[in-house]
């Protein structure tokens, strides 16, 4: 999660501090995915271009494919190369965000 969208809920009292429980939660469950914040000193990242979703299946039938949301449509990607060019975007955002832990208290401090 991108650091100024946090800045932003938290700019509206009446909503911030519900949607900061639910995302504590979702950061501290056991069977959730990893929830990291990436911070605004990180600058320019590898996914400047807008939100992804990378769909991976268990099967090796169904390959990866790559879901992007645009203003008037959605597109699917489902050539290798691109699949593991913004994988590569991804795991590079990721590095750039702060580990779970961290994240996790950056977010309670939304609500303390």
């Amino acid at each position: 999660m991108d650091e100024n969208v946090l800045l932003r809920i938290a700019a509206m009292p009446g909503i911030a501090r519900e949607q900061f429980h639910h995302l504590v939660e979702q950061v501290e469950a056991v069977n959730t995915g990893t929830v990291q914040v990436l911070p605004i000193p990180a600058g320019l990242h590898a996914s400047t271009h807008g939100s992804m979703v990378i769909l991976d299946y268990a099967e090796d039938i169904d390959p990866s494919i790559v879901y992007l949301e645009t203003r008037s449509e959605g597109l699917y990607l489902e050539e290798a190369a691109q699949v593991a060019g913004y994988r590569t975007a991804f795991e590079h955002v990721c590095m750039d965000a702060l580990p779970k832990a961290d994240s996790a208290a950056y977010l309670r401090s939304f609500i303390e």
